[in-house]
C-alpha cells in the first residue's frame, strides 16, 4: 500500500503532516521533508504504539493528541497542515461524518489530502489488535468511488485489495 499512496505524495516532501487514525503511524513515520508530524486517533492505546516509535527515534518530529478526527479538524485552523492523512478511516465512520470529514480535511490542508480506505462494504467488527480490544475497528460504511467523484477528488481502485474481502480505493485532493 506504500507504494500506491507513494504516487501521490511530492517526491520532495511535505513540512507538516496531519495524521488522523494514526494507529502507530507506520504510514506516514517515513515520509521525506516532515518537520511537525501530529498523529490524531481516538483510540489510547494506538498513541501509545506511536509514542513508543516515536520516543525511540522512530517517528521524528511527532506529537500524538488523543481525540476524535473529525473534533479535531473542526478545532484545526484552515491550512494549518501542508498535508492531512486518513488511512484505513472514512470506512470506520458511516456516510455523513466521512462526507464532514473529508470537507474539514480539505479545509485544513493547505496542499495535499490523501485518503485510503475500503471500496464499498467490507464487514468487519472490532477485534483485538496486539491483544487489545480496539471498539474503533468496527467498519460502518463502504465508500465508493462516486463519494469521491461528488467530493471533485481524483482516485484510483485497487478491486483486488483486500482479496476475496474487496477492494480498496486511493483519493486524494491537491492544490
Amino acid at each position: 500500500m506504500r507504494d500506491e499512496l507513494m504516487t501521490v505524495w511530492p517526491a520532495d516532501g511535505l513540512a507538516t503532516v496531519l495524521d488522523l487514525g494514526c494507529r502507530d503511524c507506520w504510514f506516514t513515520a517515513g515520509l521525506p521533508g516532515v518537520t511537525r508530524h501530529v498523529g490524531v486517533d481516538a483510540w489510547p492505546d494506538a498513541l501509545a504504539l506511536a509514542n513508543q516509535k516515536a520516543q525511540a527515534g522512530h517517528i521524528p518530529h511527532f506529537e500524538g493528541i488523543q481525540a476524535e478526527a473529525l473534533q479535531f479538524c473542526e478545532m484545526t485552523a484552515s491550512g494549518a497542515f501542508e498535508a492531512v492523512l486518513a488511512i484505513d478511516l472514512l470506512e470506520h465512520l458511516g456516510a455523513m461524518p466521512a462526507a464532514i470529514l473529508t470537507g474539514e480535511m480539505g479545509r485544513v490542508a493547505s496542499k495535499l489530502v490523501v485518503v485510503w480506505t475500503t471500496l464499498g462494504m467490507i464487514e468487519q467488527g472490532p477485534y483485538d489488535v496486539d491483544g487489545r480490544q480496539n471498539p474503533y475497528e468496527q467498519h460502518n460504511w463502504g465508500p465508493t468511488p462516486n463519494f469521491f467523484e461528488g467530493i471533485g477528488w481524483q482516485h484510483k481502485v485497487y478491486p483486488e485489495w483486500h482479496g476475496d474481502r474487496g477492494g480498496a480505493i486511493l483519493a486524494w485532493l491537491s492544490r
